[in-house]
C-alpha cells in the first residue's frame, strides 16, 4: 500500500480543484505483443481501480486500486491512467486535506486477488490515514522494519 496525504493551502479563499493521477505504464514488449496490459476499469465514488495481466512464466493477474478519504470522482482519461478529482472550498486558514491510498494485489502466490483487494479497501475504510500513519510512526518505516500495521497480507 502506498499512502499520500496532500494539503492544498491557497493564498486566498476559493474553490480548489485537485487531481490525483496514477499511470500504469509498463509498456514492455515480447516478440511484438504487450507483456502487461490493463482491463476492467472500475469507477466508484472516491475510488478508481483496474485489473492487469502480466505474461511471465505464467499469466499473472492483479488489481490496483486508488481510493480517497475525500469526496472524489473517478475517471480513466486513457486505458492506463486513473484520476481521482476533488474540489472544495479552501482558504489559508482551512486548507484542503486529502489522503490517497493505492493498493496493489495480485495472484502471485495467491489465487484470489479480488478478495485481497476487497480486504485492502475495507482496511483503508476502517483505519483511514490517521491510524495507518500512526502505526507507521510507532512500528518503523517501510524499510524492512517490523510490519507497520495489520494490513491484510498473504502468508
Amino acid at each position: 500500500m502506498l499512502v499520500v496525504k496532500k494539503i492544498v493551502s491557497p493564498k486566498k479563499e476559493g474553490v480548489v480543484k485537485f487531481d490525483f493521477v496514477y499511470t500504469f505504464a509498463p509498456k514492455t514488449r515480447a516478440k511484438g505483443r504487450e507483456r502487461v496490459n490493463t482491463f476492467n476499469r472500475i469507477v466508484q465514488p472516491n475510488r478508481a481501480a483496474f485489473e492487469y495481466q502480466a505474461i511471465g512464466a505464467k499469466v499473472y493477474k492483479g488489481m490496483i486500486s486508488l481510493a480517497s478519504d475525500f469526496p472524489s470522482s473517478a475517471t480513466f482519461p486513457d486505458g492506463d491512467t486513473a484520476v481521482l478529482s476533488a474540489h472544495a472550498k479552501a482558504s489559508p486558514e482551512k486548507p484542503l486535506e486529502i489522503a490517497y491510498f493505492i493498493t496493489f494485489n495480485d495472484n502471485f502466490g495467491s489465487s484470489d486477488y479480488k478478495a485481497a483487494d476487497a480486504a485492502a479497501q475495507k482496511f483503508v475504510a476502517e483505519n483511514g490515514f490517521g491510524k495507518i500513519f500512526a502505526a507507521t510512526k510507532t512500528r518503523g518505516r517501510s524499510t524492512g522494519a517490523a510490519r507497520t500495521s495489520t494490513y491484510p497480507t498473504r502468508r
